[in-house]
């Protein structure tokens, strides 16, 4: 009996190993695995050394990518869009046909600078030019003598004038607005104040919004100088004595223009209208966006774009502080282009009869252009900025020839976009059709921007814009 109860007790052992191994052998088949985190779960883990200390310099923001199966895909960018065909003026069909005729097909496509020579250019004029100046190496500061001087420079007409050609202005008036400059103000040093303009602006001689005109006369205002367009960089240089008005620089001209169209900024956003690196250059003769008027050759900054318009940031002033802020909006690609344009006889052409039938306007006044103000215009649509009078311009704007001794024969000889002088008057030359000189050209007050004949009679020089 004692032998038979150990035999059973061997056989249950036997029997109880036997099941285990086949316990085990089921159970890793079935391809379960047993894990360090789940012998001891991580609140009771030991801690290393490492992993006691606090951390430092912990980020705010978790750089890492989500923890997603598959990898998003990055959205598409750099789209091209196909270059947009904007309407050529019929006058300046037939002028493009025309050179092409006597020069050859395809020459009116053709680039006559690149960027790097109309940047040439430019410096060759900033050199020569009295008045004109690079915008983006604008000094600190002044001095209060000097800014006096070029406020003082200005004289009121010293033979009657009336307001608009029929209040007689008083020799009170005349005080008052010379009163109005706030010269004993100007301190000894003076800060020059980045701005940008944000409304087309009259810019005259004097802080007023008188104007000075002859009896009768509505065209000759003997204060306006120019017009500054719509964002302009520019640098303010004092205040008038009611705070009404602004006497800045531009690139151009110095000068008083309206305070509220005057919008103080960072050196970040000046930048952005002074040195553009991506940028919209209006092409059309006016524009309004978002409720401002852009005028030919105003420049914005580019945000994006779509197969019909541009997305840009138009300058706005803030009422309250009259500091910049900008806004968003869009601009048809009729009526702009993206950097500026090519430099091409055809682009030439029809920027220049983009103006036919554009009333005279002296210095730009009533929303007009007058003879320079007209050549101006045309070519900051390619990124070349001219002097603003016609004798600046007729001395440092581009290769001068002179047109005294043999006018005919010299403009013969040019096939290039030019411009065309006489005594305090500027045309730009078109060419020579059927024996003829022609020109286009903003001629006097009360008339229109048209085509002309051109007399030799008188003539000084061309400037040859190369």
């Amino acid at each position: 009996m004692h032998c038979f109860k150990n035999l059973t007790g061997v056989v249950t052992k036997l029997l109880l190993l036997v099941l285990s191994v086949g316990l085990l052998f089921f159970l890793t088949s079935c391809g379960l695995t047993f894990r360090d985190a789940d012998a001891l779960p991580h609140e009771i883990r030991p801690q290393t050394e490492s992993e006691t200390e606090p951390m430092q310099d912990v980020p705010k923001h978790d750089f890492s990518p989500p923890e997603t199966e598959e990898t998003a895909e990055e959205p598409e960018t750099g789209i091209v869009y196909p270059e947009f065909e904007r309407i050529v003026p019929d006058g300046a069909q037939e002028w493009i046909d025309w050179y092409e005729t006597a020069y050859g097909e395809g020459t009116a496509d053709k680039v006559l600078l690149d960027s790097d020579g109309i940047r040439t250019l430019n410096r060759k004029m900033i050199d020569a030019a009295p008045n004109l100046r690079d915008m983006t190496a604008l000094p600190a500061t002044m001095a209060g003598i000097e800014v006096r001087a070029m406020i003082e420079k200005y004289n009121l007409p010293a033979d009657e004038r009336y307001v608009d050609g029929h209040t007689l202005i008083t020799a009170e008036m005349r005080d008052n607005v010379k009163h109005n400059r706030n010269l004993d103000r100007i301190p000894e040093t003076v800060e020059l104040k980045r701005a940008v303009i944000t409304g087309r602006s009259d810019l005259k001689g004097f802080p007023t919004e008188k104007t000075f005109h002859r009896h009768g006369d509505p065209h000759y205002d003997g204060i306006q100088e120019t017009e500054l367009i719509s964002g302009f960089p520019a640098a303010v240089l004092h205040t008038s004595g009611d705070g009404h008005f602004s006497f800045v620089l531009s690139y151009f001209y110095s000068g008083w223009i309206s305070s509220q169209n005057v919008a103080y900024c960072t050196d970040e956003e000046y930048m952005l209208f002074a040195a553009p690196q991506d940028y919209v250059t209006v092409v059309a003769k006016t524009v309004e966006c978002d409720g401002i008027r852009f005028d030919m050759g105003a420049v914005l900054p580019y945000v994006t774009e779509d197969a019909d318009s541009y997305t840009v940031q138009i300058p706005k002033r803030h009422g309250d502080t009259g500091t910049l802020f900008l806004e968003e909006a869009e601009l048809s690609k009729a009526d702009a282009v993206r950097g500026s344009l090519d430099y091409t006889m055809k682009n030439y052409y029809a920027q220049a009869f983009a103006y036919l039938g554009t009333y005279y306007g002296w210095g730009g006044a009533d929303g007009g252009v007058d003879c320079s103000g007209f050549v101006c215009a045309i070519f900051r649509t390619f990124g070349i900025y001219l002097p603003r009078n016609t004798g600046e311009q007729s001395k440092y704007a581009g290769t001068v020839l002179s047109l005294l001794n043999d006018p005919s024969g010299v403009l013969d000889t040019v096939n290039q976009p030019s411009a065309v002088y006489r005594p305090g008057h500027v045309m730009l030359y078109l060419g020579k059709k059927n024996g003829t000189h022609y020109i286009i050209h903003a001629p006097q007050g009360g008339e229109q921007v048209c085509v002309a004949e051109l007399s030799m009679a008188n003539l000084t020089g061309v400037s040859v814009f190369r």
